[in-house]
């Protein structure tokens, strides 16, 4: 494992694997970090339910009273089940997965420790658990289908990919 207690993910990055390909998360509970997710973030996933999820590796959790009371009061910019996301986070020690700024930005300013969507993918490479190549193919199909992700971080996450793949390390984008 790379040394996380366990990742969180919202459902954006969620949706894109799940859409993509699936198995990634077996992968990434299994050789990167246990996946932990939100009930209520599960609930907004299409093609993806609890069993599945569980059959994955992941863990479905169903937030504390005082997490939902939270969620309903929260800051503005954030949705419901990004609060959660959050929340879970926080009170477990977790590492927040988002690709959303508004959510990242309330966990840096919380000290909650977050990463982009595609680097759990990265990391499964850098463990040699997935191929450059298809965590490439994988990008690229998300980047066709996903308007928020950026011809920029489809080339970042490239030449990531590939300076991990020649040993480099890969440094383009640190989170």
């Amino acid at each position: 494992m790379a040394g996380e207690a366990g990742l969180v993910l919202d459902a954006s990055v969620l949706i894109d694997y799940v859409a993509r390909d699936k198995d990634l998360l077996a992968l990434v509970s299994a050789h990167v970090a246990p996946i932990v997710i939100p009930l209520h973030v599960l609930a907004e996933v299409d093609g993806l339910d609890e069993a599945e999820a569980i059959a994955l590796g992941m863990t479905v959790s169903l937030p504390a009273d005082d997490q939902v009371d939270e969620a309903m009061d929260r800051p503005r910019g954030l949705s419901f089940e990004d609060y959660l996301c959050f929340a879970t986070a926080r009170d477990l020690g977790l590492v927040c997965v988002t690709n959303d700024d508004a959510l990242r930005a309330h966990c840096v300013a919380n000290g909650i420790a977050s990463m982009r969507g595609f680097r759990p993918l990265i990391r499964l490479v850098e463990a040699e658990v997935v191929s450059p190549l298809r965590s490439v193919r994988v990008v690229r199909a998300i980047y066709v289908e996903n308007g928020f992700i950026t011809r920029a971080v489809v080339v970042s996450f490239v030449r990531e990919v590939w300076a991990v793949r020649r040993g480099a390390g890969g440094t383009v984008d640190p989170d």
